[in-house]
């Protein structure tokens, strides 16, 4: 909860103040391939007043419980990937952003946001594509045009979405939509 620092095969690689926002470690550069690599979360509890809240654990009105007590997972990727928001660390970007800016009951109009990683050494033509699936069952698709994404590199690619007659959301009737992101050659 209180501050974790991430091992791997002995190198300290990251050191986190904080338990209310997520984190992530690239380790990359640490693992050694066809062996067995270890990895190790070391916790620290203690009082720390330069970690928010800012009090001493005496002085709270609630419990800080030590230990790993949210998910913890081990991400691998291709050289081509969909970057982690928390890490690509990119002001409205990382990862995947949905944002519709005009809803009505005749339509939805916003955009999807996808921030592609590219770390081989060439470069690579994709295309993305969203599909937003309602909860009875009705798919949208939308494709973008060919991206190039140059080795080593990095791009966010702007799609632009409208879904016709949505299905709305109230507390009466929570109609939820799931986005699933792709991307392919």
């Amino acid at each position: 909860m209180q501050e974790a620092d991430v091992w791997c095969n002995g190198n300290l690689i990251s050191n986190h103040k904080g338990g209310y926002l997520p984190f992530t470690v690239d380790i990359t550069n640490y693992i050694k391939k066809d062996k067995v690599n270890e990895i190790l979360v070391k916790v620290d509890n203690r009082n720390n007043s330069s970690i928010p809240p800012g009090k001493e654990l005496k002085d709270l009105d609630f419990n800080y419980y030590g230990g790993i007590y949210r998910n913890a997972y081990l991400i691998t990727t291709n050289d081509l990937y969909i970057t982690d928001a928390v890490h690509a660390d990119i002001p409205n970007s990382g990862g995947v952003l949905i944002h519709f800016d005009e809803v009505s009951i005749s339509s939805a109009k916003g955009f999807v946001k996808i921030h592609l990683q590219n770390d081989s050494d060439q470069e690579k033509k994709v295309k993305i594509a969203v599909v937003f699936n309602s909860n009875d069952g009705i798919k949208e698709t939308f494709t973008s045009d060919k991206i190039v994404i140059k080795s080593n590199s990095s791009v966010s690619i702007v799609q632009p979405v409208i879904i016709n007659t949505p299905k709305l959301w109230s507390p009466e009737i929570p109609n939820l939509y799931l986005a699933i992101p792709r991307f392919f050659s």
